[in-house]
């Protein structure tokens, strides 16, 4: 029988082996919630979970005879670990059965405290089946890590901290796997204020207390599957369950997935490591349907080993979008990982690890695979660098970028319209003062041989050619072309003109520098500018730049306009 008195008696014995977990208010997760949020840090205890209470306490009532038996045991690892280090307070043998899965740091903490460490079974029941057989064996005296009323008045012992700390407290979540704590935490509330829910919260994949309640009895799940392996239980137990059912207002489930964002959170958040049971009660916090109340989430524990911390953190960075794996198609040509890295760069994005498959295709110079792992601040930064690196391009070895978006075509508009644009004289037609900002930006001492694609009747050739480049300029009308070869020998320029369809363009030499200029690309297909794309990357020399100024003739009107 869980009674007030008992509660109180057990608040002080565990005072001996318990470190004090003050209340922590937690800004990031109130404003992200709406509510008052408060963190209860059983992490910070000696054993790194809240077991020690439960464990102590059950220890402390048990008669000298029972305790020379020797302890036994079967636990995930954070009750072992409290029955462990009491058995130690007391000078008695501990035999604790872990499941096979117990993380190692849990495994090692338990027989640094003087414990004989057996490892049996997938999941705590199996272990549990384990541990009643040897205690039948060898007379051990078997110390439940949920289903003793004693245990739960000892992990009971909580709430009254709770309480006297923020007796206003409206909501105090607790994680639930067996259901000790919530018995215990539970029942006392209900004792002291009715008024203050408990609302207790499983991993989605071992709801054992949500199945039995719904069906008004202990139920035995299936199976379990979990990254909260201390909340991986099978069968609550059927001595608290009562309890449970009286006490206990609502439960609420939450994915594994939430539990690795909620890790990040804390340790980004709160600088703390809590492990996936105790973080149970933060991963709730979203699923609230409530705002402005005091809130108190119980972080049960945090005995984390280091590898499954390093998991949980690459797949928590991976769910807030900040690591990401994106692949691109690419011509099989010297520069064009140069040109990936450029767009990145540009977008501020960090490479942390590149694949390169050259056998994507059987046709290795239409396209090879570049797999990129990156780094981004989030999901907006992460889209911002997708959409960039699908945009058509070019890229300079420096790093510099151009892309068919409003950097290029707006500072090109400027220079056209803007008489005080900078760098630009007021006498200069629209034409020149765009010719004199591309050779400014892409100087011919660095980018000699110039193609010119689309060239028309020559304008921008000619500029090009008296500020200093080596010009070739291509065009898909014979008219026109005619017509700037003449315009040309008229000047005294040298300039190759040459007819080519854009589509299937091939020149017998490369290029340092290619401009599309006024061509109205918007109006070709998808393919048709890929294609265009590729023909012109083909004409570029390794670390080629390639300027594309993409607004149509209409949109150039209606910017006028």
């Amino acid at each position: 029988m869980l009674t007030l008195e008992k509660f109180e008696e057990a608040s002080e014995i565990v005072k001996k082996v318990t470190q004090e977990t003050k209340l922590i208010y937690s800004d990031y997760f109130s404003s992200h919630t709406g509510n008052k949020v408060y963190l209860k840090p059983e992490n910070m205890q000696v054993t790194g979970a809240y077991k020690i209470r439960g464990a102590y306490y059950k220890i402390s009532t048990l008669t000298p005879g029972e305790r020379e038996k020797g302890l036994i045991t079967a636990s995930a690892g954070n009750h072992a670990q409290g029955v462990a280090y009491a058995a130690k307070a007391f000078g008695v043998k501990a035999v604790i059965v872990m499941p096979t899965t117990t993380p190692l740091i849990k495994v090692e903490r338990t027989k640094s405290y003087g414990a004989q460490v057996i490892l049996h079974g997938d999941v705590y029941d199996e272990a549990c089946a384990h541990a009643y057989k040897l205690a039948e064996e060898h007379g051990y005296t078997f110390i439940h890590p949920f289903d003793d009323p004693a245990v739960a008045t000892g992990q009971g012992t909580i709430a009254m901290e709770i309480l006297k700390e923020l007796p206003l407290v409206d909501y105090i979540l607790v994680p639930i796997g067996g259901g000790g704590l919530a018995t215990g935490v539970s029942t006392l509330v209900k004792l002291l204020n009715p008024n203050i829910k408990v609302i207790g919260v499983e991993p989605a994949g071992a709801n054992c207390m949500q199945a039995s309640l719904l069906n008004g009895e202990v139920m035995t799940l299936p199976s379990v599957n979990t990254i909260a392996d201390g909340t991986a239980v099978k069968r609550p137990g059927d001595h608290i369950f009562p309890y449970i059912q009286k006490n206990v207002d609502e439960i609420i489930t939450v994915e594994d997935d939430e539990l690795v964002v909620a890790f990040l959170d804390m340790v980004e958040n709160h600088k703390m490591i809590v492990e996936n049971s105790g973080l149970l009660t933060v991963a709730a916090l979203k699923h609230l349907k409530f705002q402005d109340k005091k809130v108190v989430s119980i972080l049960s524990g945090g005995n984390m080993d280091v590898i499954t911390m390093a998991s949980v953190v690459q797949h928590g960075l991976i769910a807030r979008d900040r690591i990401f794996t994106v692949s691109v198609l690419l011509p099989d040509k010297p520069g064009e990982l140069v040109r990936v890295a450029s767009v990145i760069a540009r977008e501020q994005g960090n490479v942390i690890k590149l694949d390169h498959n050259q056998f994507v295709s059987t046709n290795r110079t239409a396209a090879v695979e570049l797999k990129i792992t990156l780094e981004a601040f989030g999901t907006e930064h992460k889209q911002q660098i997708i959409e960039a690196l699908k945009k058509p391009a070019v890229y300079t070895p420096s790093g510099t970028a151009f892309w068919d978006d409003d950097y290029i075509s707006g500072q090109m508009l400027k220079a056209h319209l803007d008489p005080d644009f900078e760098g630009a004289s007021r006498k200069l037609s629209f034409i020149e003062k765009s010719a004199a900002w591309l050779s400014d930006l892409v100087p011919p001492s660095d980018y000699p041989q110039l193609l010119d694609i689309g060239c028309g009747s020559g304008i921008y050739a000619e500029k090009f050619a008296r500020a200093g480049y080596q010009v070739t300029g291509v065009d898909f009308s014979r008219r026109s072309i005619d017509y700037a070869r003449q315009s040309a020998r008229s000047q005294g320029l040298d300039i190759s003109y040459l007819y080519q369809n854009y589509l299937e363009m091939e020149l017998p030499q490369s290029f340092d520098f290619a401009v599309m200029i006024y061509c109205d690309y918007g109006a070709l297909s998808a393919d048709g500018r890929k294609n265009i794309m590729d023909r012109v990357y083909r004409q570029l020399k390794p670390g080629g730049c390639f300027v594309l100024d993409v607004f149509s003739m209409a949109a150039y009107r209606h910017f006028r306009e």
